[in-house]
């Protein structure tokens, strides 16, 4: 079924390339003789910012098991091309950390260990989006499509127990390479969000977006019984520069 949506959407997004082709944008000027930077045909950019992702993870009977969110940062660069002054298609490639803790209570006897494990996970996502705005030198943007993610690199930190002293976890911080029986390299979802974006001159924009990335894969392999699904949801606040060609 997710394979129809993801199939679906390059169609759309196909056809939306195709209709545009034989279409020329028309810059308006605005009050001030400028030409605002929305109605340029392409347009390239580059954005930084903060995201958090929260893991949803059916734990089911698990009570002593949970898991938790995670600041993280993001970086991206995206070009644009724009068919109609209101609509603009939009690709790129953003790094994020898709970042997690999970927390395991055990229990031995009378005694008690919380075992915290922060674990971060760098990926590479490529979104294709549809742009849709309205306004003159301040515009006001809905972005929604859907994004491909690699994972890049992942890392650990966290307590362990002795063998002996239950009470008195270690700390160790380890990396998290890439397990191809159990891990999927892919992430793959839906993007979608608001974004502004004010023009200060014919050729540079400035815009602030609020993002969220939903999860439709796995990011484990179906690698042993009873495993309970993993997927990310990440939002990420950005801002950024546009340069107007």
């Amino acid at each position: 079924m997710k394979k129809k949506y993801f199939l679906l959407a390059a169609m759309l997004f196909t056809g939306i390339c195709l209709s545009a082709q034989n279409t020329e944008p028309t810059a308006i000027p605005d009050n001030n003789g400028l030409t605002t930077a929305s109605f340029s045909k392409w347009s390239v950019g580059a954005t930084v910012g903060v995201d958090i992702n929260v893991p949803i993870v059916g734990v089911a009977y698990m009570t002593d098991v949970e898991y938790g969110p995670r600041l993280g940062f993001g970086y991206g660069l995206n070009v644009a091309y724009r068919p109609f002054k209101w609509l603009a298609i939009r690709s790129g490639l953003n790094l994020l950390d898709k970042d997690y803790a999970f927390t395991h209570t055990i229990s031995l006897g009378e005694n008690q260990a919380t075992l915290v494990n922060l674990t971060s996970c760098k990926y590479l996502d490529l979104p294709v989006m549809a742009d849709f705005s309205v306004g003159k030198k301040v515009r006001w943007h809905l972005l929604f499509g859907g994004y491909i993610g690699y994972w890049l690199s992942g890392s650990r930190m966290g307590n362990t127990i002795p063998l002996m002293i239950v009470n008195d976890p270690g700390l160790v911080t380890e990396d998290y390479p890439f397990n191809s029986v159990r891990d999927n390299r892919f992430d793959a979802g839906l993007i979608y969000g608001p974004a502004m974006s004010i023009a200060c001159s014919r050729v540079v924009d400035i815009n602030i977006e609020l993002l969220f990335f939903h999860g439709l894969t796995d990011v484990q392999k179906n690698y042993m019984m009873q495993l309970n699904p993993h997927y990310n949801t990440t939002t990420l606040l950005q801002a950024g520069v546009t340069f107007n060609l």
